[in-house]
């Protein structure tokens, strides 16, 4: 009798072990599932960052530039040094509606490809651009306050168009956009002389060709029509 009640005590405690296991089991694998980290894709957001500047970028970015110029002395971009005798400021005739023009052209990499970030940098400062407001270069000018404002500024083809000087001499880009905000602290044409300058002097470090916002080619002849419509 007493054999039989320790084989029914045994039996007994096998089936709640057995229960307690597959009761426990079940628990851990209910809040691995509650848990689980879902696995992390690529947002909209993320791939929009390749996306090249498009012409209401530029617009909103030279926008904020003047802003800044006429609203935001105590951030004034540091003087470039001078290496160039500064241009005159010559009286422009009133033109009414439509005085306000933004000029916005590309250098993008001839072949399609790349260009280093510690060469853009190194091409940028040959030419007397500077590092300054928004993490983007300037050439620079005097206004006739005797304060320092953009005359025409580069930022990267790819947004949000700035550069991380940390991380400079690992990044890559396509290519560089320009834009011309006129009026500016000198006079029209000087300014844009001096951007054809810069772009030239860029074509001659760089493997890269002049674009207009259709991705065309901006020959000299264009850059002379253009120059000639800023007079008029």
């Amino acid at each position: 009798m007493d054999t039989f009640r320790w084989v029914l005590l045994v039996i007994g405690v096998i089936i709640f072990l057995v229960i307690f296991l597959i009761s426990k089991r079940k628990a851990a694998q209910y809040q691995q599932e509650e848990h689980k980290i879902p696995p992390v894709y690529p947002s909209d957001t993320q791939s929009e960052a390749h996306d090249t500047f498009d012409e209401q970028s530029l617009d909103t970015l030279a926008s904020n530039m003047q802003i800044d110029a006429k609203d935001n002395s105590t951030q004034k971009v540091q003087p470039r040094q001078p290496s160039r005798p500064r241009p005159e400021k010559i009286p422009e005739p009133a033109t009414g509606e439509g005085k306000n023009k933004i000029i916005a052209l590309y250098l993008v990499e001839k072949h399609g490809g790349l260009i280093a970030g510690s060469d853009i940098i190194a091409a940028l400062e040959a030419t007397g651009m500077r590092y300054g407001e928004m993490k983007i270069f300037h050439y620079t000018a005097e206004n006739d306050n005797g304060e320092t404002e953009p005359v025409f500024s580069i930022a990267n083809l790819v947004e949000p168009g700035w550069f991380d000087l940390i991380s400079i001499s690992t990044m890559k880009t396509p290519g560089l956009s320009i834009f011309l905000n006129l009026p500016g602290p000198i006079d029209n044409i000087s300014a844009f002389d001096a951007m054809v300058v810069v772009i030239s002097k860029l074509e001659s470090i760089l493997p890269v060709v002049l674009k207009d916002k259709s991705r065309a080619e901006v020959t000299k002849a264009m850059l002379q029509k253009m120059r000639e419509e800023i007079a008029a």
